[in-house]
């Protein structure tokens, strides 16, 4: 159970939310946490047009996190989402780049025109055209 559950309990979705960014300079962010924060900006999917999200230090061992992950648990629902910018700072290097990448390359990332790019294998930013 997550320590502040009772946020996830309430029915937020009436909060007709347009524009969501979050930035977290934390120590890192585990699996527990960011199923936490996807279940909370889930809540105003019906209205979102415009996210950002900036993590710094994401431990990616402890993590499940690739392109179709955030596509199905966090972006699909979102009917009325034009924009979308991320930003990820990994903790440690990846092994396979080509391989993670390559689920940030599929339909639905490229009907949104949202492209993403790695730098020093480390540094995952997405960018629209």
């Amino acid at each position: 159970m997550f320590k502040n559950e009772w946020i996830l309990k309430r029915n937020l979705s009436s909060i007709k939310l347009r524009k969501f960014s979050l930035t977290l300079l934390s120590d890192g962010i585990d699996q527990q946490n960011f199923h936490f924060l996807t279940l909370l900006i889930k809540q105003f999917s019906s209205s979102l047009t415009y996210l950002s999200l900036d993590f710094h230090k994401i431990k990616a061992r402890g993590l499940k996190f690739d392109g179709l992950m955030l596509q199905q648990q966090l972006l699909e629902p979102m009917i009325h989402l034009k924009s979308f910018h991320l930003y990820i700072q990994l903790a440690e290097k990846l092994m396979n780049v080509e391989h993670f990448l390559s689920t940030f390359e599929t339909q639905f990332w490229f009907d949104h025109q949202w492209t993403l790019g790695m730098h020093e294998t480390k540094v995952l930013h997405g960018y629209e055209f």
